[in-house]
């Protein structure tokens, strides 16, 4: 059964089988992302995590208690933009925020793994970082030199984050990153205190 992602907002009129369909686990205090970050393009069916369904998830159960948040992610990523708010929300609760990822954690997936404050990886989770994508919209269009100098200034701010959540430096990550995909192991992430534990 895919999401029906209009009645994620209207938790009244949640059945068991759509929450659980939706990755949210109220009793135990845990949400599952397992798919693209970002918005459902019109008539896809593929689920997808975006900032109004976490932000429901996280009020729902800060409303209940400051007991610790789990936060499980599968994803190989999606919408750069989606994933920062999703961070922001993150940050702002007033409960304990644990991060795991299974399986993958990719491009703007590893910000919301980096967002917990505690951080747990699965010795078989494939993580990946690289460098934002510099592809516009319309090659014609007059402020494709805009959009690349912005998409610069967000390619830094991740650097920032990353640098930030590790003891690497920000060139570091930035020589890592530049025009590859950067798979780095999952002992190497906790090698350099990207992640707290291994699982």
């Amino acid at each position: 059964m895919s999401k029906k992602k209009k009645e994620v907002t209207k938790p009244s009129n949640f059945s068991l089988s759509e929450i659980v369909d939706n990755g949210i686990d109220f009793e135990n205090r845990i949400i599952r992302i397992n798919g693209p970050i970002g918005t459902a393009p019109l008539m896809s069916t593929e689920d997808y995590y975006d900032f109004n369904w976490l932000d429901f998830a996280l009020t729902k159960m800060e409303s209940e208690s400051t007991k610790d948040i789990t936060i499980r992610i599968n994803s190989q990523g999606g919408d750069v933009y989606e994933a920062l708010a999703m961070v922001g929300r993150i940050k702002a609760s007033p409960a304990s925020i644990i991060t795991e990822s299974y399986g993958s954690c990719m491009s703007a997936a590893t910000l919301l793994l980096l967002s917990g404050d505690w951080i747990r990886l699965s010795t078989f989770c494939i993580p990946m970082f690289h460098e934002m994508s510099y592809g516009t919209p319309n090659q014609k269009q007059p402020d494709n030199k805009e959009f690349v100098e912005q998409a610069e200034i967000e390619q830094q701010k991740m650097i920032t984050f990353y640098a930030s959540h590790s003891n690497k430096s920000k060139d570091f990550w930035r020589r890592s990153m530049y025009k590859t995909e950067f798979y780095p192991e999952p002992d190497q992430l906790l090698s350099w205190e990207v992640v707290d534990e291994l699982i």
